[in-house]
């Protein structure tokens, strides 16, 4: 199941015969099976519910970090900054005047590349030398995207 983070970072017409070759080596059995039906019908068919032309894309050379759920993200970060589950108005704003303001210097940063992590360097020149690796024929299509789906994984 972690191979499907890597189709993401394949072309949008490329996905529909990576997800072939994951489905071969998938196991037999109903629970996989189901979820191949569901990724299939709302994800991978050109006429799903959120084709790959919207999700799929090759990875670029200025590529900002991705993410697959950004309201779960923005959802994970305001939470914990309460104590509880109903917080009053005033923290609640000043919670969201904090997240704006990080979420602004954030954008200063990246904007004037002033300061890039080192990890995320990392990561972006691992995509694209596997990317490259892929494109001229070095490896495999199921190759990259069992390397991929690693760097995608959700962090827990």
């Amino acid at each position: 199941m972690k191979h499907f983070f890597g189709l993401s970072l394949l072309l949008p017409d490329e996905v529909g015969d990576a997800f072939a070759v994951i489905m071969a080596d998938a196991p037999q059995n109903s629970p996989c099976e189901a979820f191949a039906d569901y990724m299939l019908n709302t994800y991978v068919a050109p006429d799903s519910r959120f084709p790959p032309t919207i999700w799929a894309s090759a990875p670029t050379a200025e590529e900002l970090p991705r993410t697959n759920n950004g309201c779960e993200s923005f959802h994970s970060h305001l939470s914990k900054s309460f104590s509880g589950p109903h917080p009053n108005i005033y923290h609640f704003s000043n919670a969201l005047l904090l997240y704006q303001t990080n979420a602004y210097i954030q954008l200063q940063n990246i904007r004037s590349r002033k300061l890039v992590k080192i990890h995320e360097e990392t990561r972006r020149d691992f995509i694209r030398k596997t990317w490259a690796s892929c494109t001229t024929g070095q490896i495999s299509r199921k190759d990259y995207i069992c390397k991929m789906c690693y760097k995608l994984l959700p962090v827990l």
